[in-house]
């Protein structure tokens, strides 16, 4: 059966679940610079100060029923994960705005590079 080709819409609206996904796979296995480190309580209200909320909703942390959400950042060229208050990940593609964050948001980073 032939049927003329021609553009469609497939879905109303793509699910923030699905962003957050392929946004945590990036995050944590994509190309590029990375970091991670543990969050205390006073780090949780200077990333917020520091960092520009992105426009996801929070999105629960299926493995800490109860606790903070997830939530998404950016600073500074650098895109952040903070995971329920407790850890936060960033990912860039410049080394130097890696650098910038670990100054701004003092702390025990972990690097790792996925080359």
């Amino acid at each position: 059966m032939e049927t003329p080709e021609r553009w469609r819409p497939y879905l109303e609206r793509t699910s923030p679940a699905w962003v957050e996904m392929v946004m945590s796979e990036w995050l944590l296995g994509g190309p590029g610079f990375a970091a991670n480190r543990e969050l205390d309580a006073d780090d949780i209200p200077r990333l917020a100060r520091l960092g520009q909320r992105l426009p996801l909703p929070d999105h629960p942390v299926w493995a800490l029923p109860g606790d903070r959400p997830t939530r998404w950042y950016t600073v500074g060229g650098v895109v952040l994960r903070e995971d329920a208050g407790t850890w936060v990940w960033a990912r860039s593609d410049s080394e130097d705005a890696i650098a910038e964050l670990r100054r701004s948001l003092p702390g025990d980073w972990q690097e790792w590079d996925e080359g």
